[in-house]
Order: C-alpha cells, then sequence, then structure tokens
C-alpha cells in the first residue's frame, strides 16, 4: 500500500495536427481591403497523462456510474498499488474560428488594421502537460470513458479583437537644417488588443 507508479503506453503514436482554412477577400473603395476567413485545426494523438488505477465504479440500476464511497475512500482497481501515472498519446482537439479582417494601406498618411476572431476550442483534459493549464487537472474524469472530458478548453477564447494604427504627423518645418531635421518624419502608432 501507498505505492505509486510512472509507465507509458507500449505503442505511443506520433501527436500531429491538421490545419485547414478558406478565406476571400475583398478590395474596397479608399485603399482598403476586407477578408473573411475559416480557419481551424484538429489535434490527433496528443499526449497526456490517464491514471492507469483509477477507483472503481458501481453501476446503479438507472446506470449512471458513480465512485464508490468506501470507508477510507474509494478502492482502486489494483489494491496494491495506489496512483499509476500512464502517459498515453490517446487525446484530441478541435480548433474552429471565423476570422475578420479589415485592412487599409499607408495613404494620406494613415494606414491600420482591424481583425476580429471568433473560435471555440475544444480538448479531452486541459493541454497535454500540467504547465499548459493552470486551472484545471490534466487527468481526465474517467480514463475508460474519455468522451466525458471532451469540453472548452481552459485557454478557449471566444472573442479576440485586434486594432493596429500608423500616423504620419504633418510637416512641422518646411524649412532645412536642423529643426527640419528634429520636426520632419515623425510617426505615432498603437495597437488595442480586447479578448473575452
Amino acid at each position: 500500500r501507498g505505492r505509486a507508479v510512472r509507465s507509458m503506453e507500449y505503442d505511443q503514436r506520433n501527436p500531429h495536427m491538421l490545419t485547414y482554412n478558406l478565406a476571400v477577400e475583398r478590395q474596397l473603395p479608399a485603399d482598403m481591403s476586407l477578408s473573411l476567413a475559416y480557419a481551424g485545426s484538429r489535434g490527433l494523438n496528443l499526449q497526456n497523462s490517464n491514471d492507469g488505477n483509477p477507483t472503481q465504479y458501481e453501476i446503479r440500476d438507472d446506470h449512471f456510474y458513480w465512485r464508490s464511497a468506501a470507508e477510507g475512500g474509494a478502492p482502486r482497481l489494483n489494491p496494491a498499488w495506489t496512483t499509476i501515472q500512464y502517459h498515453v498519446t490517446n487525446k484530441n482537439s478541435w480548433y474552429n474560428s471565423l476570422q475578420f479582417v479589415l485592412n487599409k494601406r499607408l495613404s494620406r498618411g494613415l494606414q491600420f488594421q482591424s481583425s476580429y476572431t471568433w473560435s471555440k476550442n475544444l480538448d479531452e483534459t486541459q493541454g497535454q502537460v500540467a504547465s499548459d493549464n493552470a486551472a484545471s487537472s490534466t487527468y481526465g474524469a474517467d480514463p475508460t470513458h474519455r468522451n466525458v472530458d471532451k469540453g472548452l478548453a481552459s485557454f478557449d477564447t471566444d472573442h479576440n479583437w485586434r486594432f493596429n494604427a500608423i500616423y504620419r504627423l504633418p510637416e512641422l518645418s518646411s524649412s532645412g537644417g536642423l529643426a527640419a531635421k528634429v520636426l520632419k518624419g515623425w510617426w505615432v502608432s498603437s495597437i488595442l488588443s480586447l479578448q473575452s
């Protein structure tokens, strides 16, 4: 009793990511353009740690699973061990987004870009290692029923808006010399970032 083990899946698969996107762009008046895009990704065989010695479940008449409330804690599948940290490559992730971008090319001293992304990021447990996520455990709720862990990732950001602009200040001196070198060629820029 009181012994823990770390182990790994014998036949680990290579984690990989599929990415896809589709975009359309339209030229607008006043040196502007509008871009609408869909972008997504699908993570497969992502690395994660499972509890290789989970607590036992009992099935009630209504077929709901529940953890046994045996005295001293729920019994484990293998009572000779406490926890078995089992490294696997069987997790998945899903990312889908709609992106809107308005660009203004530099003209009359002004250039800007405004972009908005609406997205959903789903996964099975939060990240691959504990450092990926500070909000919850990377262990799933039940290693034998992975589907109960699929949900919004803790790092999901539904709304994301960015705006940046560059403006060339008007010439403050029309003469040459030192005053022109100091007062000409100034630019002002800013970036605004908002997200939910």
